[in-house]
């Protein structure tokens, strides 16, 4: 059985990432659309670089989709690799983010 993907529309990524001011929304790293995954950084230099490096972003539902989280911009964050895939193998809990710039749920 493959896993369905859900759709996310470009102008809502722009619109998570323009709230979130272009930053992790676990660890602060900034993050685009269109850099370079950690991984491939990873590659390059031989190690994953420091926070200051943009990394690709990935967009993960606050409320899972299988416990009926829908796909859309107020059940969306957009987080880095690293913090995505700690999150994907059950490391990261959501806590509310006391930022005045961002009010989204972010992961530890």
């Amino acid at each position: 059985m493959t896993k369905k993907r859900r759709h996310i529309r470009l102008s809502w990524k722009r619109e998570i990432l323009t709230k979130q001011l272009m930053k992790c929304a676990s660890c602060g790293r900034t993050i685009t659309l269109d850099a370079y995954t950690l991984r491939s950084w990873k590659k390059i230099l031989g190690h994953y670089p420091d926070k200051s490096v943009p990394s690709k972003a990935y967009f993960h539902h606050v409320k899972p989709h299988a416990a009926g989280g829908e796909t859309n911009p107020s059940n969306l964050v957009a987080i880095c690799g690293l913090c995505h895939r700690k999150r994907h193998h059950g490391y990261a809990v959501y806590q509310k983010r006391r930022n005045e710039n961002a009010d989204t749920k972010t992961l530890l």
